[in-house]
């Protein structure tokens, strides 16, 4: 069997109908369709029973117990040559499964691929996309400050694959934990330019559950990323700071004092980053853009903001005026 495909299921039954519908429409036609359903109490492990496909394997779980042991559930029992990951509500191209492995069985040296996603909304309008980056010394780079992988895309070999394990205590950012624990580990997963899953997002992009856990998904994030640079010595622990990484992440305006603080963080903090694996050209290309993010935040007054703006060193540093010129232009 080629493939293995694993859904956590749990109360999707608005849209559980499309998305099966989506994936038993793949022009690869060789897998298997692993439905592990977490004690939904709506009509969606009805309307899955609706289908009669025998390539669709249902899976109940004896009590809820979360995405992530859903997940590690289909792939112990997975039999595919590779297992790939969709979630209940998504819509899925056609040559997704295709285009992916067919990427993989020309790369043998990566072991798995997720794709750029189109986003919907509850009535399937497309409200806009995602392009995260596809060279792997950029992904290395950036995803030690932010998701990079569109988890319900990600198609991997089953060798590579059986050896992860989403942990169950997270009930948020269960797969930034994987992939930055994979990557930080030695394994090559990468990005590819195709559009091959409309993913759904309700009418605000957030889930009800996440914007009353904002708080517990900002800590859950920091101490994924404190323990995974602990694990390896790619990334100096000491120079990691929660409180300026969340400054970084989130989107409030900024004094001149976390200005300069957070420039001396970012730069300290991919400065110290292990040469031997980070790309140089990448993490000068990653500061120069989130000084530049960070300096378009921060509240100057005109006057100190032009003399900053040429004064900085970090500025000269990382070739940044050339960026803020023009954004200064739009602006003034």
């Amino acid at each position: 069997m080629k493939v293995s495909i694993v859904v956590p299921l749990y109360n999707s039954e608005r849209y559980i109908y499309q998305t099966i519908d989506s994936l038993l429409n793949q022009t690869l036609s060789d897998f298997e369709l692993i439905i592990v359903n977490d004690c939904s109490n709506d009509q969606s492990l009805y309307i899955v029973h609706e289908f009669m496909d025998k390539r669709i394997k249902i899976v109940n779980q004896d009590i809820n117990r979360g995405c992530s042991s859903s997940r590690n559930l289909g792939i112990s029992i997975a039999q595919g040559e590779y297992i790939a990951f969709a979630d209940s509500d998504d819509l899925y191209e056609k040559s997704w499964l295709e285009s992916s492995i067919d990427f993989l069985e020309k790369k043998e040296s990566i072991q798995g691929v997720c794709s750029w996603i189109n986003i919907i909304d509850k009535d399937n309008n497309n409200i806009g996309s995602w392009t995260p980056p596809t060279n792997f010394d950029e992904i290395k780079t950036n995803i030690l400050f932010e998701s990079v992988f569109a988890n319900p895309t990600f198609v991997g070999r089953s060798s590579f694959v059986k050896t992860i394990y989403f942990d169950e205590n997270l009930k948020f950012c269960e797969d930034l934990c994987v992939y930055l624990n994979s990557i930080l580990s030695g394994a090559k997963i990468v990005n590819i330019p195709n559009f091959n899953c409309n993913y759904r997002v309700n009418d605000d992009g957030l889930t009800e559950s996440s914007k009353k856990n904002t708080i517990l998904l900002t800590d859950v994030r920091q101490s994924i990323y404190e323990s995974s640079f602990r694990k390896t010595e790619l990334v100096n622990v000491e120079f990691y700071n929660k409180e300026m990484h969340q400054l970084v992440v989130e989107g409030s305006k900024l004094s001149y004092e976390q200005y300069k603080d957070l420039v001396n963080y970012i730069s300290c903090f991919y400065g110290n980053c292990n040469k031997k694996y980070f790309d140089e050209k990448s993490i000068n290309k990653k500061i120069s853009n989130l000084i530049t993010y960070v300096y378009i935040r921060t509240d100057f007054s005109l006057t100190s903001g032009l003399y900053h703006f040429f004064d900085s060193f970090y500025l000269d540093c990382y070739n940044i005026k050339n960026k803020l010129k023009k954004v200064l232009r739009l602006i003034f």
